[in-house]
């Protein structure tokens, strides 16, 4: 067997007017590998202010009820895998700047900033296209 081959994924998404960008994210990779974050019915994901940027109240009810919150896995290539089976092929990838109460995964002001820009372009949070890598 082979080594699996990580795609280079730049270290900021971009942040750009959603009329303005030319390939949007339709998906996100969120790493929480270096915290103890737990898996749960409701994840959300929150600025370092404690904005709220994704939770359940922002997914499609249909997809909620289909697939939850969006997916989890420890490893990015899975990560991309799964977001392909739900429409995703190309997804921002971020790693997480901490976390609150072992559930809600924090993200610094610019890439809260790039998550909505991408999002008004392609949806995503509205389809629960969320995958979190756990260590």
């Amino acid at each position: 067997m082979g080594k699996t081959e990580v795609a280079s994924i730049p270290e900021k998404p971009e942040v750009k007017p959603p009329s303005e960008i030319v390939n949007p994210h339709d998906g996100l990779i969120l790493d929480v590998r270096g915290y103890n974050f737990r898996p749960a019915l409701v994840n959300r994901i929150l600025t370092d202010k404690n904005e709220v940027v994704f939770d359940p109240s922002k997914i499609v009810s249909s997809v909620l009820l289909e697939r939850g919150c969006g997916g989890f896995t420890n490893d990015e290539n899975k990560a991309k895998a799964l977001l392909q089976t739900w429409g995703a092929n190309n997804p921002m990838f971020i790693k997480a700047k901490g976390v609150v109460k072992f559930t809600d995964a924090q993200v610094d002001a610019d890439e809260a900033a790039a998550i909505f820009t991408h999002n008004q372009k392609t949806n995503f949070l509205a389809q629960a296209k969320v995958v979190f890598v756990l260590k």
